[in-house]
């Protein structure tokens, strides 16, 4: 609201002589002098609860303000939900002022004059961050009310009597564990809620406050529910769920003037029989207990609107449950119930019936009577067939039969005209009756995962459908009324056996999301460029191998997967493989690369590929990779083993006599340079692993469950460094059983070089065969790469300005796409582009080597390994002293950070988990009330120890000062999730057989 409406408000409250004026949620920072005109104003709202939302809203005041005293009549002031600290002096000059509301402020204490306040029937200081009530306020003793919910009370104290006029209290959510004997002199209390605190009882007192008609104890931690419950015969609402109940008393039956009961979320087994006795209850919850059994006197209570038994092991329903005919509102789910009593029919008062989760195999006849329900829910049971009386149903909107065993659908489903909602997924249905068509109203309609071969005509009638889910099925033809549809805007038909697309499927011009994945779809029809809503189009596993140009007509498409079809797109555009579920490529990237690979010479074939040595240390990687470069390579005795990641180029002739160039990928083997092993094991590559034939135990599975999991399949062979002629033994049908992707395993001898010939041609052979090689790329995209490997031979990177502007150079005009290259080049391994990275997204890194090199020389400092893998800024400028690094000194940190290597601890330094001492540190440990989870992999990669680590870093405990020392060791470490939750998590990575 404008400064001037709200100045007109206020002229307009005053004309009308306004006695109440409501400004909550105003942001307002000040009242304005005008509202002393106010003359007539008893109430005045400057904050309040808000029950449409189910939260307090206020306005930014950060001091009661001064003009309230101008105005004469104000009884009640309500300042919910603003940021006053404290309260004026002024304030008793108020003479009339009776109601004072002050929640959601942080009022941590009360000045000595509040208790002149004696005039105060009401006051409200709930969510004020108080830890006691003030004695002062127990002088206030016309209160009626006093609110004291959601603040930090451990102790409610004696003097609580003195306030003999309270007829509500609210102290919910403190951390109250007894109530004192006191309470019991409070005889005009008709409203008492204590929930969510920590009493262990209900002390004796309460069944003194014999005027009671509300009692909330709801979440706390009490076990017994005492008989002297049964004195309070006022009391109307009982509210005792989530405690520790284990047994209801008989003398819960003398409650007679009850109408709501909540007992969820307890221990209760067995219901009494006086329960019967309860005839006023219109509202009975026993949800989430251990009941097994209802007893007959449930019938007596005949005004239940609403009984929820849910979660329970309710195996029978007694048949004097037809008895509550007044019931609108039935939860049954999650029980073990198998069958129905006839009586349920008499129930005809139900709007609602939930049974879901349960053991039923056969509805009875009579569910036909209940012809008030509007929603039905029977999912998660062992159904087979729906009784022809289901047609009764007809005020039915939803109807709920997901994961049962109906084989075939009634005709009379037709009847259920209203339904809006119809779940049917996860069943045998085989035929859909025509009298589905019927069906006119409904919006939403899902038959995923059944056995539907084709649809009938009448699914055209269907108009206001905005959901069909069909897949999962076995549909291979869709009828020619599916274009009827109109107002779709989700339609799923993956997982089916749909080959041709229908021109009237261009109908649905509504379509926002449109799943087609999993068919043998090869051709799209034309009319799907009608469908200019959609954002989302799957045609993920189909046999498209062409994307036509109307495709670029969907202005509004925003995801576009292609994944699994033979369409002649990179998949680092087109998107990761792995899984379905995620996300393909970008939208714009895949149609760019599409369209511009269309003319006769506007590709061009990349013949580059990796190659990728991984084995222990000293195994003899580096070794094979310098004998393919140069076969008379001399070995020598002390020759260094690889600090991180080298690359070497090998260049080769093939037989069509065009040049390929293999980029050698040489791993160092030690534990500590595992952790940038996941971003350059890459799909699309080809693999060898190097074991050494004096190793007793070669690690096979490790390694070649690393390329497995990095690299998406990628072939891979063994090569058995068989040093002095030493067979190295493996059993070779076993390893290939267990990973399909082993190609071979080649024997050599590296002095002798016998076998390198035959590595030689196996590797030419297979990484020219390597599915991206076969795909052509523009020739922009290759002009772009060979200028980047150009800047390379003499210099390690380039700013993202010089990027776009040789971009630019070579005729890629637009940006994105020029983001698109360096993002496929990153991909590939052949530069470093770390796009999202509000700092790496500045530099292209054109040698990864480089990058990779620069980040060990850090922990593989003495100094750095020395201090258990602390380092600061300063350590770094040494580190990084040279001229190659200097003035990368930021972006190389920031690298560290994105290949999980180190985290931050404190403004200036660093820590490197990975050179943690071993030992555990010593720590205290509560071994009471703990929860043990233990999780076992079948794999896991060294390195996810301390990612994980690094992940939580800002969670990890710490010593109490003056120590301050982080609770974490190279294995392990101990986090403080939050106030209430500390995990010990202790960790070792390898693979157990």
């Amino acid at each position: 609201m404008e400064a001037q409406e709200f100045l007109e408000l206020i002229d307009r409250a005053a004309e009308e002589q306004w006695k109440e004026l409501d400004l909550a949620g105003m942001n307002l920072t000040e009242l304005p002098p005008e509202i002393g005109k106010l003359t007539h104003l008893e109430k005045l709202i400057l904050g309040k609860w808000d029950d449409k939302t189910g939260k307090a809203i206020g306005n930014l005041l950060t001091e009661i303000p001064p003009v309230i005293l101008s105005l004469p009549k104000l009884t009640s002031l309500d300042v919910w939900e603003n940021k006053i600290k404290s309260l004026p002096d002024w304030l008793a000059q108020i003479t009339n002022l009776t109601k004072l509301y002050l929640y959601g402020n942080k009022i941590e204490s009360l000045p000595n004059w509040f208790s002149e306040m004696t005039r105060l029937t009401e006051l409200g200081l709930g969510n004020s961050g108080l830890a006691e009530i003030p004695e002062l306020v127990f002088s206030l003793t016309n209160l009626t009310y006093l609110g004291f919910s959601e603040n930090n009370l451990q102790v409610l104290p004696e003097s609580i009597s003195n306030l003999k006029n309270l007829k509500k209290l609210s102290l919910g959510g403190n951390s109250l564990s007894q109530l004192p004997e006191s309470i019991a002199l409070l005889t005009e209390l008709e409203e008492l809620y204590i929930w969510e605190n920590k009493l262990t009882e209900i002390p004796q007192a309460i069944g003194k406050l014999t005027s009671l008609t509300s009692l909330n104890l709801g979440e706390n931690q009490i076990a017994e529910l005492p008989q002297m419950i049964g004195k309070l015969t006022s009391l109307t609402s009982l509210k005792l769920w989530s405690n520790q109940i284990a047994i209801i008393p008989e003398a819960i039956g003398n409650l007679t003037s009850l109408t709501a009961l909540g007992l969820s979320s307890n221990q209760i087994a067995i219901i009494p029989e006086a329960i019967g006795n309860l005839t006023s209850l219109t509202s009975l919850d026993l949800s989430f207990n251990q009941i097994a059994e209802l007893p007959q006197t449930i019938g007596n209570l005949t005004s239940l609107t609403s009984l929820s038994l849910r979660n329970n092991q309710i195996a029978e329903l007694p048949q004097t449950i037809g008895n509550l005919t007044s019931l609108t509102n039935l939860f049954l789910g999650r029980n073990k119930i198998a069958e129905l009593p006839q009586t349920i029919g008499n129930l005809t008062s139900l709007t609602s019936l939930y049974l879901s989760n349960n053991q039923i195999a056969e509805l009875p006849q009579t569910i036909g009577n209940l012809t008030s329900l509007t929603s039905l829910d029977l999912s998660f049971n062992q159904i087979a067939e729906l009784p022809q009386t289901i047609g009764n149903l007809t005020s039915l909107t939803s109807l709920n039969l997901y994961n049962n065993q109906i084989a075939e659908l009634p005709q009379t489903i037709g009847n259920l005209t209203s339904l809006t909602n119809l779940f049917l997924s996860n069943n045998q249905i085989a035929e859909l009756p025509q009298t589905i068509g019927n069906l006119t109203s409904l919006t939403s309609l899902n038959l995923w995962s059944n056995q539907i071969a084709e649809l009938p005509q009448t699914i055209g009638n269907l108009t206001s459908l905005t959901s069909l889910d069909l897949s999962f099925n076995q549909i291979a033809e869709l009828p020619q009324m599916i274009g009827n549809l109109t107002s779709l805007t989700n339609l799923n038909l993956s997982f089916n056996q749909i080959a041709e697309l229908l021109q009237t499927i261009g109908n649905l011009t509504s379509l926002s999301d449109l799943d087609l994945s999993n068919n043998q779809i090869a051709e799209l029809p034309q009319t799907i460029g009608n469908l200019t809503s959609l954002t989302d189009l799957k045609l993920y596993n189909n046999q498209i191998a062409v994307i036509p140009e109307w495709f670029r007509s969907l202005n509004n498409l925003e995801k576009l997967d292609l994944r699994g079809n033979p369409v002649p797109i990179p998949p680092e555009i087109l998107g990761t493989n792995k899984k379905f579920y995620e996300d393909p490529g970008d939208l714009q990237a895949i149609l760019s690369f599409y369209f511009q690979t269309q003319g006769p010479k506007a590709t061009e074939p990349l013949y580059e590929a990796k190659f990728i040595i991984v084995g222990e240390g000293d195994a003899g990687k580096t070794t094979l990779a310098k004998k393919l470069q140069d076969p008379d390579y001399a070995l020598t005795s002390d020759e260094e083993s690889t600090q991180g990641i080298d690359v070497i180029r090998w260049d080769f002739i093939q037989p069509d006599g065009k040049p390929f160039r293999v980029n050698i990928w040489d791993f160092g083997g030690q534990d500590i340079y595992h952790a940038t092993h996941q971003f350059f094991l890459t799909a699309r590559s080809l693999y060898t692993l190097v074991v050494d034939n004096r190793r007793e135990n070669p690690n096979f599975y490790y390694w070649l469950n690393v390329v497995r999991l990095y690299s998406n399949d990628s072939p891979i062979f063994i090569v058995k460094n068989e040093k002095g002629d030493r067979n190295c033994e493996l059993n070779e049908r076993q390893l290939r059983s267990e990973f399909l992707q082993l190609k071979e395993s080649l024997p050599t001898n590296f002095s002798s070089n016998r076998g390198l010939r035959e590595i030689q041609h196996f590797i030419q052979t297979h990484i020219a065969n390597l599915p991206h090689i076969q795909l052509p790329i523009p020739k922009t995209w290759v002009k772009i790469r060979n200028v980047l490997e150009n800047y390379a031979q003499h210099q390690n990177y380039i700013s993202i300005e010089e990027y776009h502007t040789l971009g630019k150079c070579n005729g890629v005009k637009d940006e994105k796409e020029r983001l698109n290259i360096s993002h496929y080049l990153h991909d590939l391994g052949i530069c470093l582009h770390f796009q999202k990275d509000s700092t790496l997204k500045h530099r292209v890194i054109l040698k990864p080597s480089w990058a990779t090199n620069a980040v060990y020389k850090v922990t593989d400092t003495p100094a750095v390994i020395q201090n258990k893998g602390r380092f600061t800024t300063t350590d770094l400028e040494t580190i990084w002293g040279d001229s190659e690094y200097a003035k990368m000194q930021d972006e190389l940190l920031k690298l560290m950070q994105n290949f999980k290597i180190c985290y931050p601890l404190g403004k200036d330094t660093y820590i490197a988990p990975i050179l943690l001492p071993s030992d555990e540190p010593a720590y205290t440990w509560n071994e009471t009330d703990n929860l043990t989870l233990r999780y076992e992999y079948e794999f896991m990669p060294k390195g996810i120890v301390t990612r994980f680590i690094i992940e939580m870093h800002d969670k990890i405990e710490c010593l109490p000062a003056p120590d301050n020392s982080q609770l974490v060791w190279k294995n392990g470490v101990i986090l403080t999730i939050s106030d209430k939750l500390r995990s010990d998590r202790t960790c070792q990575a390898g693979l157990r057989r």
